[in-house]
């Protein structure tokens, strides 16, 4: 077993009792859930001084601060007006999918509330994304990537409209709603299953 597998377990342990600590007074049983991927630089690569466990969570990626690698992880943060909390961290690993990653989120995430709806960013946009999340039954709500066939359906949908089942990406997965509405800083593109 390596360290950093070990304190992930005690970290999560440490969670779980944190929020049913916090979670006497507000009794939250369904919750509003926001993931998140979070890259922290990495410059030990070629020095292998911090131990071969360390390095399972090293990934690449586009330059920043200096370095091409990252120690890069997954966050799910509970949102709710009178709590802030982290629920679940999941690192990335070299070679796993981010469809995996997201899957043991949730896992870990329905282990401490149930999911009432999942906001995400672009970042997690795909359409096997989206269908790992309609097989596991979680509401999602997130922006998405202007595709060519985005940009195709936009020339002949109003502002402020719905389109059902919006086949997506290269597979066609059918997305159950596509919401094209005014947003602050102009229009939005957003993929739901909130029905």
């Amino acid at each position: 077993r390596n360290k950093i597998s070990e304190l992930i377990e005690m970290a999560e342990v440490i969670v779980r009792s944190q929020f049913k600590e916090a979670n006497k007074k507000l009794r939250i049983k369904y919750a509003t859930i926001a993931i998140d991927e979070t890259l922290i630089p990495f410059y030990d690569k070629k020095n292998k001084r911090e131990g071969k466990s360390v390095y399972d969570f090293v990934v690449g990626g586009p330059e920043k601060a200096g370095t091409y690698n990252f120690i890069k992880y997954l966050t799910a943060d509970i949102v709710h007006p009178k709590l802030k909390f982290t629920l679940a961290i999941v690192p990335r690993r070299a070679g796993i999918p981010l469809v995996e990653d997201v899957k043991l989120l949730m896992d870990k995430v329905r282990k401490i509330v149930c999911i009432k709806l999942l906001l995400a960013d672009r970042g997690f946009n795909g359409s096997e994304m989206f269908k790992m999340l309609d097989n596991e039954g979680i509401k999602y709500l997130m922006p998405l990537v202007e595709s060519g066939s985005i940009k195709k359906l936009l020339n002949t949908l109003p502002l402020n409209s719905v389109c059902k089942d919006l086949e997506y990406g290269s597979t066609g997965y059918k997305i159950p709603y596509f919401v094209y509405v005014d947003g602050n800083k102009g229009p939005m593109k957003i993929a739901t299953s909130i029905t």
